[in-house]
């Protein structure tokens, strides 16, 4: 095999992986948590309804 035949076999697993990857985000339930992860993004609402 090329190294062109290499890098394109390369992108295609990753175009793959990024295509089931999407699928898992869009799945995600986004309501309300009590805990946060690391690495997570979230946004602080204040009881007034003020988001920090």
């Amino acid at each position: 095999m090329t190294s062109q035949g290499y890098l394109a076999q390369g992108l295609t697993r990753r175009i793959e992986e990024l295509q089931a990857s999407l699928v898992q985000v869009t799945q995600l339930d986004r309501g309300a948590r009590v805990r946060v992860s690391p690495g997570a993004l979230f946004q602080v609402e204040e009881e007034d309804g003020d988001c920090s």
